[in-house]
């Protein structure tokens, strides 16, 4: 009986990881893509990355983990903020930025390279779960539910108008702060939706039509930042749909993605690579660039995919293996 129950976490572990795997296989995508009208058919399918891994992180983080609240914080928050200024550091090295002020806002606000705006987001997500399941224990904790939408449709409202903040919203936690929550509260959501798969696959294929119609209206208004964005409603929607359709997948079905041993090792990895597959990908476009190889197609794009995460994922498990634990915890490579 012990052994079976063994098994099942073990495959549950597996799932997640598999699941991780497939979340920075769309990162790294992301990161790879030209700026072209393709690409606006081809983001919607990517754009539940970032929401996936905050759900994951939600997930795993049940309230009993907060009961110590200064050894949940000594753990997570070491976790996150020194591999964020490392390799913020190394970012802006690479970059040769040496302003002072650009650096401090750089640190700020996570925009020392693309992905660096998670940590952050992340960072406050865990500075704010236990008072997040206080509130969401309450009477009025409906109303957390209604954050990240509202924040989305003033986000859209905002750029429409042209204000210049707008860059803000990336780094906000009311932006994702619906995912996390989704993730805290899973055990007793899925309860309620039951397991209408068919259902969740209507409402995906549905929000993920509106969502490329809304980035060809976006790229019309001569906005493709917006139009290929996470921060969307219609994207908001399909992320949601995607992470249920993941999480309401058979037995059957999770016991062979739990088989693909290639995306377990990318989830195990999918942390370190996160943190250091913009690095590799220049320097990969460098050598492409010197090799007169074209990226700037479909087929480059999916060359420049290939090779980063192959790359990236091969550096952090080399790290993994021959590098003493508290070094892989400084570099975010454990």
């Amino acid at each position: 009986m012990k052994e079976m129950k063994h098994k099942a976490i073990r495959r549950k572990n597996e799932y997640i990881q598999a699941l991780r795997g497939l979340a920075i296989a769309a990162v790294v995508l992301i990161h790879c893509l030209q700026q072209a009208e393709w690409v606006l058919f081809l983001r919607p399918f990517l754009n539940f990355a970032v929401a996936m891994f905050l759900f994951l992180s939600g997930l795993l983080t049940p309230a009993d983990k907060c009961a110590d609240i200064s050894g949940f914080y000594k753990r997570r928050i070491g976790k996150i903020l020194i591999p964020y200024v490392l390799w913020s550091c190394i970012y802006l090295i690479a970059s040769r930025q040496i302003d002072p002020v650009v650096i401090i806002k750089s640190l700020c606000l996570g925009t020392a390279a693309a992905q660096m705006y998670y940590l952050l987001v992340y960072a406050q997500m865990v500075l704010l779960t236990p008072l997040i399941y206080k509130a969401l224990n309450s009477k009025c904790g409906w109303l957390l539910w209604l954050i990240t939408p509202m924040t989305l449709v003033l986000r859209e409202i905002a750029v429409c108008r042209g204000s210049a903040m707008t860059a803000v919203f990336s780094v906000f936690f009311g932006s994702w702060l619906l995912y996390y929550m989704l993730g805290l509260r899973w055990r007793v959501i899925a309860n309620t939706l039951g397991e209408h798969l068919w259902t969740t696959m209507c409402v995906m294929v549905v929000a993920l039509a509106l969502q490329m119609i809304s980035a060809w209206y976006w790229n019309k208004s001569g906005n493709f930042s917006v139009a290929t964005s996470q921060l969307k409603v219609t994207a908001m929607i399909t992320s949601l749909a995607v992470i249920v359709f993941a999480m309401q997948m058979t037995t059957l079905v999770r016991g062979k993605v739990s088989q693909c041993h290639l995306i377990i090792l990318i989830g195990d990895c999918s942390y370190g690579v996160y943190l250091c597959h913009l690095l590799v990908l220049t320097c990969i476009r460098k050598v492409c660039e010197l090799a007169n190889v074209p990226v700037a197609s479909v087929w480059g794009a999916l060359l420049l995919w290939v090779l980063t995460l192959t790359v990236s994922t091969a550096i952090v498990r080399f790290c993994q293996i021959i590098l003493p634990k508290r070094l892989q915890a400084v570099l975010g490579f454990e």
